[in-house]
């Protein structure tokens, strides 16, 4: 069978939630965040950047993994972030522009103040190279109410970060070229009136999108459900993805107001799932069996004080079966995702899209014994993002969840309506004349309950709701072979992959997809 959304987040869902076994692939991914330290460009006309400003532009950046301040030479804020080394993850980039309470002069972009150090208690202390320089800002600097920004060189700030000090005097030293700043250090809320956040991320050396927030998860072999009757055992199961993101939020201090924000994520994916599920049963069973959910909140960069960014992702997933007897399903399953898209507003619910969730699947089922059953495979997928900002003055978080029921009804004997009932309301009848046209009269169907909901903190908005019939009621083979002849680790290779161009060794390779 071919289908468009069956294993939708089923499959994927498989994969992740089985994660939360304490094997080593259950590692929260990207568990420790990266830090962005600051990153600064030099100033050709030197004039401009050392008259006080109440605008002031500042960039951090995260490639390198040094956490000292870098000069970059050219480039707008955020598109001359440093970029990722070959074969390593993509760069992270933010920009802050604010709007100053007061005049302000951002130290590190002007290149004749070197030596800059905040080494004595209330002091900061700025040497010129230019006497004309010197002069300049003797006469422009005001001598009170006056604020300056600069790096962590000569101790101002945390490694990497910048220290924003409100200086209450100044004083000039004409024959070392030395400014004295009587000054305390401030936070950037009480210094702004408000500011524009922006934050993204830039390809790594691989050309390949990335946060970089990558899962590779291999559980082929395991045994994800073993309860009662019913066991389900992943043959192979190999998952690999990535997620990039991008957001904006701009903040008024003086109203403690939020004025926007917005978080957009790119979703790539790959799985290739082989899955057996067997059913002894001595009568009729019905059974919701639920995984335990892989629940992941990756911090994806912080810079301290200012800005914590990471993305949520919760995968659960369940099935609903019902059979008697005794009786063997195969599945074997390629899906992927590519450029799947969500945009959280984090102000107006409304206004969040989830787009190109439309994975390429290719799904077949294989049946020991002739028999009616209900497998309906369940899941629960939330990808969202939480910001925190200014210390906790923003703490949001925004999200989109799934929960796609696919109720697949095989029916055995000519059954006038489904045998078994889902707990969806979901029910089918029987095609036309099917104890004549279909073999054995054995027939199948299968509809997909699907909805996505937009949650913003407490506040929730349903985008889409609907149920669609996959398959319309139609005469089904249930392909029979002997149980011995199933094998115990199927191979891929078997299987209609019509989008593997490569040998199945690895197939998730063949797709594009992880390393």
């Amino acid at each position: 069978m071919q289908l468009t959304l069956t294993s939708l987040l089923f499959a994927h869902s498989v994969a992740a939630a089985a994660v939360a076994s304490p094997a080593p692939a259950a590692a929260a991914p990207g568990a420790e965040p990266e830090v962005l330290r600051a990153v600064y460009k030099r100033q050709v006309v030197v004039a401009t950047s050392l008259v006080p400003a109440k605008k002031v532009s500042l960039l951090y950046g995260g490639a390198g993994g040094s956490s000292a301040p870098v000069p970059i030479s050219s480039g707008s804020l955020l598109a001359g972030a440093p970029k990722a080394a070959a074969g390593t993850p993509g760069g992270t980039s933010a920009s802050i522009d604010g709007n100053m309470k007061l005049p302000s002069v951002v130290l590190e972009t002007i290149p004749t103040i070197k030596g800059v150090s905040c080494a004595t208690k209330g002091s900061v202390i700025i040497p010129f190279t230019s006497a004309a320089d010197f002069a300049s800002a003797k006469k422009q600097w005001p001598a009170k109410d006056f604020v300056v920004i600069t790096t962590s060189d000569g101790s101002c700030a945390a490694d990497g970060q910048r220290g924003f000090y409100s200086v209450s005097a100044l004083a000039f030293d004409d024959k070392t070229t030395t400014v004295t700043a009587t000054a305390v250090v401030a936070a950037i809320k009480d210094v702004m009136n408000d500011a524009q956040v922006q934050w993204k991320t830039t390809p790594g050396g691989k050309g390949k999108r990335s946060l970089d927030i990558p899962l590779t998860i291999d559980l082929s072999g395991k045994t994800l459900v073993n309860k009662g009757p019913f066991s389900i055992t992943a043959d192979v199961a190999k998952y690999t993805g990535d997620i990039g993101i991008s957001g904006s939020l701009s903040f008024d201090f003086l109203k403690l107001k939020l004025g926007s924000m917005s978080v957009d994520l790119d979703y790539n994916s790959a799985l290739a799932l082989n899955l057996t599920t067997a059913i002894t049963a001595t009568k009729d069973t019905t059974e919701s069996l639920k995984f335990e959910p892989l629940d992941a909140t990756a911090s994806a960069f912080s810079i301290p004080g200012i800005l914590d960014v990471g993305p949520l992702m919760s995968f659960g997933l369940g099935v609903e079966l019902s059979a008697s007897g005794t009786v063997k399903v195969k599945t074997g399953i390629l899906t992927t995702f590519t450029d799947s898209k969500v945009h959280l507003d984090f102000l107006d619910s409304k206004s969040s899209t989830a787009t190109g969730w439309k994975p390429v699947t290719t799904m077949d089922n294989t049946f020991s014994v002739d028999a009616s059953l209900q497998v309906n495979p369940f899941a629960e997928l939330t990808v969202g993002m939480g910001v925190k900002a200014f210390s906790g003055l923003v703490d949001l978080t925004a999200s989109v969840a799934t929960k796609p029921t696919l109720v697949n009804s095989f029916n055995a004997h000519a059954e006038v309506t489904s045998t078994y009932k889902s707990d969806t309301g979901i029910t089918f009848t029987a095609p036309k004349n099917v104890a004549k046209d279909c073999k054995n009269g054995a027939w199948f169907a299968s509809s997909l309950q699907f909805g996505v909901t937009a949650s913003i903190g407490t506040l929730s908005t349903d985008l889409f709701s609907t149920t669609v019939p996959v398959f319309q009621s139609q005469c089904f083979n249930f392909n029979l072979i002997k149980r011995d002849d199933l094998p115990a680790t199927p191979a891929l290779g078997r299987r209609a992959l019509t989008c593997v161009t490569q040998s199945v060794a690895d197939p998730l390779k063949a797709v594009g997809v992880g390393g």
